[in-house]
């Protein structure tokens, strides 16, 4: 395992052993910080194979919930099936049986109902976990969580009848249902539920329902007897409890509970309430009222304990004396210390206090009935309203909670206090709204302190960064949150917001920052934890639930409809996600904070050049919110510029060239800057990295536009003119020297280049892997390329002699590349068929494309979805081919893609176009040859016939869907 896991996981020692898997303790090596990882065992791993174990593995993965463990990564080694969850250094609930036997009756209805919820979350997914047992529970800082989900399907769904001939069981026979007894393979949620019921069995009884001497008795057991009444083993047991244990342990799956959330629910006995979800700090619990209850009554749920309509409340700013700016700032203040200290209490959920201050940011004072229009548009039922005024050395405050829909009163308070006191302030206002809308006894009494910091110096920092980033200015922000962490250093929700502004400022965040955080990441209100998570990871499909949950938790939230953008438009294409999927969530991340200008940049990116309306309007909002001076104040330059070059093309399909001229002369004018001037469109890039080359530039910003000028020029067809640059490109210090070669061996694989011409590029490398230091993964590189040329010209002998090179390489890429060339030598010696899949494969195992290391092969996933695509296609498998080629809309946010994107984006439209003809999606077909025309618009001889191809294809189907004003003519 340590030889092909590539230096990606470093094996510590074994944790643990069973019938299917080996557990290891392992550090990963990128996070620095330590994981499960568990390896089949390696019979069961050949039975399995590979590539479909890993397709459902990617199921499982993306099932994201509070008290389920992540799947962080799966794939093959050595031949070995493997799988990688988080380590919890806590304990398992079997850790707990054996040393309590049994556990209190609210312990064990609470951890119930978490595995429930887990399992009605995976059910609703279509995911059924079939082994819930003890082990398979861990409890970690108060919650439970459950492990493997998934796992048994990925093996079912992989093994098939294989699998049943191993003779592995999937389940454990004293939790097995009675239909997993027998074999049964079509199992449903119902089956988890019978396996909950017995684990909860055990935690109040002492043992599971059934034991015995053998399996086989255990099994038998299932199938015919009733277990023992819970009631008459113990006492304390409630009848209700005993009457919910016994109808999930029904041997018929049609008398048991229908779902996890009526199991759940059959278990909500009355008695103190836990502080709720996502809270952040944990508050003192209280009690609440509730009627003597008779034993075996079944009681009615209790009623809300607070007024209907203060059941989603909006907070707004305070109205101010006029003038008095300190007021006004304080006002604002309260929108987020208020809205902190009411989420959560009684059920009650306050609208993100960041979207509310962006929505009014701009407004000024709101009246009450604009304030309730917009509360009610951020889907409030309630809006606190008010005003603040000084009264001698003090403050007064007078709210009113009112409801959305007629703005009638719920409630009012009046607070007089000291203005450097904000803690003081808001738990009074709190306690004050509290008391009116309480419906039980006495309401509870929130302290600031406990959800957020006792540290004023701490509270104002953090207010003074959330205001920067609500201005985009993210260094700003970043100081004061760390002004934050350093007068408490236990403020984690300060902590993440620095995260996030150095993250959005484009730079690293340090570990001593990131992995206390991820350590008391439950500490951090839901939806900011959530957002966090999907952040942390390095696998995309955990990344993207986590991201979906925020979303669909908190659609006010406009920090996670960003996170969910983000990851659409650089990640998503390549798992089958479409390209408007990312325009929807960037249009509601805008709506929600109009003044938010990442997600207008990358609105802008998203529409261009297909969308040319929307990108105007994008490009419009960036100059009117002052995108061009933080542009020039980041990056020493201002990208609206280039912006607009790229919406000019798109609309009329001409270049502005005294714009060319003039963006051209102040990139080299600019002596230093963090970005050297890409465009997103091919044409743009060519006529501005030429103007720009011409001038003679500084080093470093001459070896960025040459390197883009060779790419710009491939992706348009003039593979020619793009070795040339490439070669030039090549030859410089700081410069990489595959570049050529690189370029080379794609277009010589494509047919556009001589193999002859592409072998003789190859010297600049040799020459170079001369040179001292050069990283194992340039090397293993080099090889791979070698074997791609190999294939081009059918030479087996010399790509199984790349191959073996690749594979002693020994870098975390090393699987990823050989297992590319392994396919390749599958189709050249006929396994067409099985190549494809082999290569379709490389699409199921997530975790490897967004893996450390795998940013330093530009092409090698790119020509590997390709030639599966074609391959695919070939044999009629047009919908999988069609989800391959999805990979070329993905904008990648790791710089070693995006070349392969500029390069191979335009024949990969073509690819589509072909494969959606052949599918009757004639619109889509159509488009795709437009878009093909568009990029490819100077084909070398060998490829005209290409574009001859998808004009003929276009006449066809009835021309141009997006017309010629795109920027499909030839210059």
């Amino acid at each position: 395992m340590r030889a092909g896991l590539g230096g990606r996981y470093r094996v510590e020692r074994e944790l643990g052993r069973g019938g299917m898997a080996i557990v290891l303790l392992a550090e990963d090596v990128k996070h620095r910080r330590k994981v499960a990882l568990k390896v089949l065992q390696p019979d069961l791993a050949l039975s399995l194979g590979a590539g479909r174990f890993l397709q459902e593995i990617a199921i499982a993965a993306q099932l994201a919930h509070p008290h389920i463990l992540p799947l962080h990564d799966s794939g093959e080694a050595d031949g070995l099936l493997y799988y990688v969850m988080p380590y919890v250094e806590g304990e398992s609930l079997r850790d707990r049986l054996r040393r309590e036997r049994q556990l209190s009756l609210a312990d064990a209805l609470q951890i119930t109902r978490q595995v429930a919820d887990a399992l009605s979350y995976a059910h609703s997914h279509g995911v059924i976990h079939r082994d819930i047992k003890p082990e398979n529970i861990l409890l970690e800082a108060g919650h439970a969580v459950v492990s493997d989900f998934g796992i048994a399907r990925a093996m079912t769904a992989a093994g098939g009848d294989e699998l049943s001939e191993t003779g592995i069981v999937l389940g454990t026979p004293a939790y097995m249902s009675p239909e997993q007894a027998v074999g049964g393979h079509d199992v449903d949620g119902r089956s988890d539920l019978y396996s909950l019921g017995c684990v909860l069995y055990e935690m109040l009884a002492g043992e599971p329902p059934f034991t015995g001497a053998t399996v086989e008795s255990v099994l038998r057991q299932q199938l015919t007897d009733q277990p023992p009444a819970l009631t008459g083993i113990r006492a304390a047991v409630p009848e209700a409890v005993g009457a919910a244990v016994r109808r999930a342990l029904a041997k018929r799956p049609a008398d048991r509970f229908s779902t996890a959330v009526q199991f759940g629910e059959a278990l909500s006995l009355p008695g103190p309430s836990a502080a709720p979800a996502g809270r952040g700090r944990v508050r003192a619990a209280f009690a609440l009222g509730v009627a003597a209850v008779m034993a075996g009554t079944v009681l009615d749920r209790p009623r809300s304990l607070v007024h209907p309509a203060a059941s989603v409340i909006a907070v707004l700013p305070l109205v101010p004396t006029a003038g008095d700016t300190s007021l006004a700032r304080l006002g604002r203040d309260l929108v987020v210390t208020l809205s902190a200290n009411l989420e959560g209490v009684g059920k009650i959920r306050t609208v993100d206090a960041l979207t509310v201050l962006a929505q009014t940011q701009q407004s000024g004072p709101l009246a009450l009935e604009q304030g309730a229009q917009l509360a009610g548009l951020l889907g409030a039922s309630s809006v606190v309203h008010g005003a603040i005024a000084r009264a001698g050395p003090k403050i007064r405050i007078d709210v009113g909670l009112f409801t959305t829909n007629g703005g009638d009163p719920i409630a009012r308070a009046s607070v007089t206090a000291d203005p450097n006191d904000l803690t003081t302030v808001t738990d009074s206002l709190t306690s004050a709204l509290l008391r009116e809308v309480w419906r039980a006894r006495a309401p509870p009494s929130p302290s600031l302190a406990a959800v957020t910091t006792g540290s004023l110096s701490a509270l104002q920092a953090f207010l003074e960064g959330e205001h920067a980033a609500l201005e985009n200015r993210w260094n700003d922000a970043a100081q004061a949150y760390a002004r934050a962490m350093r007068a408490d250093s236990t403020f984690w929700l300060a902590y993440w917001r620095y995260a996030y502004a150095r993250w959005w400022y484009l730079d690293a965040v340090d570990d001593a920052v990131l992995t206390p955080l991820h350590s008391h990441r439950f500490s951090l209100p839901q939806r900011d934890r959530l957002v966090f998570e999907s952040w942390w990871t390095d696998t995309f499909s955990v990344a993207l639930a986590r991201a979906r949950e925020a979303v669909d938790r908190y659609p006010d939230y406009w920090p996670g409809w960003m996170q969910y953008a983000d990851w659409l438009f650089h990640v998503g294409p390549v798992y089958g996600h479409d390209k408007a999927e990312a325009q929807a969530a960037l249009e509601r991340t805008v709506a929600l904070n109009p003044a938010f200008l990442p997600a207008w940049e990358h609105l802008l990116w998203a529409t261009v050049p297909h969308d040319t309306a929307a990108a105007a309007r994008a490009l419009d909002a960036l100059v009117r919110l002052g995108f061009g001076r933080a542009a020039i104040a980041e990056f020493g330059f201002d990208l609206t510029r280039v912006y607009r070059l790229d919406l000019q093309l798109s609309r009329s399909g001409t270049l502005d060239r005294p714009l060319l001229d003039s963006i051209a002369g102040d990139l080299v004018a600019v002596a230093h800057g963090r970005i050297g001037g890409g465009a997103t469109l091919l044409r743009s890039q060519v006529e501005l990295s030429r103007r720009v080359l011409r001038a003679r530039p500084r080093v470093e910003l001459a070896t960025v536009h040459e390197r883009l000028l060779a790419d710009a020029w491939a992706g348009r067809g003039a593979w020619d003119s793009a070795l040339v640059v490439a070669e030039q490109y090549a030859r410089r210090p700081a410069a990489d020297a595959l570049e050529g070669y690189r370029l080379a061996v794609i277009g010589a694989w494509l047919g556009a280049v001589a193999p002859e011409s592409a072998a003789r590029q190859r010297a600049a490398p040799v020459l170079a892997a001369e040179r001292p230091g050069l990283s194992a993964m340039w090397r293993a590189e080099l090889a791979w390329l070698d074997g791609l040329l190999a294939v081009t010209v059918r030479d087996r002998e010399a790509l199984s002699a790349a191959r073996s090179r690749v594979r002693h390489a020994d870098t975390v890429t090393t699987p990823l590349l050989e297992r590319s060339l392994g396919a390749f030598e599958e189709e050249l010696a006929g396994a067409r068929s099985r190549a494809a899949r082999t290569l379709a494969a490389l699409n199921w195992e997530s975790p490897d494309l967004l893996a450390p290391g795998y940013n330093a092969h530009p092409y090698v996933i790119a020509v590997s979805r390709l030639a599966a695509a074609r391959w695919l296609a070939a044999e009629g498998n047009t919908a999988e081919a069609a989800r391959l080629l999805m990979w070329f809309d993905a904008a990648w946010a790791l710089d070693g893609y995006r070349p392969a994107r500029r390069v191979l984006g335009g024949l990969a439209n073509l690819e589509r176009a072909r494969t959606a003809e052949m599918q009757g999606q004639t619109d889509l077909a159509r488009d795709s040859y437009t878009e093909f025309l568009r990029r490819y618009d100077m084909p070398v001889p060998a490829h005209q016939h290409l574009v001859d191809e998808a004009r003929v294809a276009l006449a066809r189907l009835g021309g141009h869907r997006m017309g010629e004003k795109n920027g499909l003519a030839r210059p």
